[in-house]
């Protein structure tokens, strides 16, 4: 933690604390009201939520190459993280791509980077950075 309110996880920990496939997440999430989901359209933007609000980003990833997020920056006193990361994939097959989704639970108002990075996939690449502003009313 950066000044005690700020995470940082690793990918290969999220990994070890339970990443893995499901078969549903998007539609449960879109079902409720009460959950905002952003994707990769959504970097760079300014997300304004509501207190009691939760919000899902999905970004696409690919755990057979290494293509995998992991949380870099947020006050968690405002967005706390909910839980290990989800990876949703085709069903029986990683090789494929899919879909790393993180959870986010807001605790205050206030304003808070939301970053994510992907570091450089072990078959080449370069690393890649998601980021969001988000402000709690």
């Amino acid at each position: 933690m950066r000044n005690g309110t700020t995470l940082r996880l690793a990918a290969a920990g999220a990994l070890a604390a339970g990443l893995g496939f499901a078969s549903g997440g998007a539609a449960d999430d879109l079902a409720r009201r009460d959950v905002v989901v952003i994707t990769q359209s959504s970097n760079g933007a300014f997300v304004n939520l509501k207190n009691g609000q939760s919000v899902v980003v999905r970004l696409p990833a690919n755990l057979d190459t290494g293509f995998v997020w992991e949380l870099d920056v947020v006050d968690a006193t405002i967005l706390r993280p909910e839980g290990a990361p989800r990876f949703v994939g085709a069903p029986g097959s990683r090789a494929s791509g899919g879909v790393q989704s993180f959870r986010f639970e807001t605790l205050r108002s206030g304003v808070t980077p939301l970053a994510l990075a992907s570091p450089p996939p072990r078959n080449g690449g370069s690393g890649r950075i998601f980021a969001v502003r988000v402000t709690v009313h």
